[in-house]
């Protein structure tokens, strides 16, 4: 069934399942409603880049050939984009403020 979905059907239904599932869940496990934005990618990056002042830190390519990128600003907001192929839409997935930038965590034996 997801084979046959294109990557926005199927990002729009695991939103919407998320929205759900916080109606349901007790008031401590609330998720909040999630904000899609699309867009020409060159625009999107336009504003992440210009607007929020961020910086790609990493990307990578989903199972399903998607690209993901993630941007960071020094003054801690961060935003998460998908794009589907070089000449489609990108997605912002979601953002926020408070980024902490952290090395690898050590090993601990028990």
């Amino acid at each position: 069934m997801f084979m046959t979905m294109g990557w926005k059907t199927l990002f729009v239904t695991a939103a919407l399942c998320l929205m759900v599932m916080s109606v349901k869940a007790e008031p401590y496990l609330t998720v909040a409603p999630l904000q899609v934005t699309c867009g020409p990618y060159q625009e999107i990056l336009d504003a992440i880049t210009g607007l929020h002042k961020e910086v790609r830190i990493g990307r990578g390519v989903t199972e399903g050939g998607a690209m993901t990128e993630f941007f960071v600003s020094p003054k801690g907001s961060w935003t998460l984009l998908i794009t589907s192929d070089p000449e489609g839409d990108s997605c912002v997935l979601t953002g926020g403020d408070a980024w902490q930038s952290v090395g690898p965590e050590k090993k601990t034996s028990f």
